[in-house]
């Protein structure tokens, strides 16, 4: 069984066991190796996360993490370029784990308002857009006329047709249309759902 594939049943109710002196065991012995093994948050952002944490540990700095930097499949230049527009959404552990690797300093902790990379795509403004909505609204049911709009680092307001963007993404992805990447970023925020 792929490790992947047993962290997932792991994960699941009992799925370190319905006894509970054995289920104890296993759980101390997943936290010995990472106490994230089973976050509070998504799996998702937890993978992005130890990618980006692992480059920097092996040396790279974050001006060097732009959008396009991937490891493994995921952009994670793109994930931390992202995460001030969703920073009141992550839980108090995100932001404590992000603060440490030095990717916002405290000061930033109550940003005003979205923010995206002035050389963010424009695959890269509409997630942003549809991150920002789901965070304040709780879900990605967005009626079909609705439009988001997202600031870039450089001022620049960018007005997105999220309702469109959605229903676009969901018949592209039916169409084989998104590339592998793009699929994953959609269905990991729910857009494909």
């Amino acid at each position: 069984m792929a490790i992947g594939e047993r962290l997932h049943q792991a994960r699941k109710p009992d799925g370190l066991g319905r006894r509970p002196e054995c289920a104890r065991s296993r759980r101390e012995r997943l936290e010995a190796i990472d106490p994230d093994w089973n976050p509070a948050w998504s799996v998702s952002w937890q993978r992005h996360y130890a990618k980006a944490r692992w480059l920097i540990s092996q040396g790279a700095t974050l001006p060097e993490l732009q959008p396009g930097v991937s490891l493994g499949g995921d952009d994670i230049g793109a994930w931390l370029a992202e995460q001030p527009t969703v920073w009141s959404a992550l839980t108090k552990g995100q932001q404590e784990r992000l603060t440490e690797l030095g990717i916002w300093p405290a000061a930033r902790a109550e940003l005003t308002g979205p923010v995206v990379p002035a050389a963010a795509s424009r695959w890269e403004i509409n997630l942003a857009a549809a991150r920002q909505f789901k965070a304040r609204e709780g879900h990605l049911r967005v009626p079909r006329p609705h439009t988001e709009t997202v600031t870039d680092t450089e001022g620049r307001q960018h007005h997105i047709r999220l309702g469109v963007f959605r229903s676009n993404t969901r018949s592209h992805h039916k169409q084989h249309k998104l590339t592998p990447g793009q699929s994953r970023e959609a269905h990991d925020i729910g857009l494909l759902t």
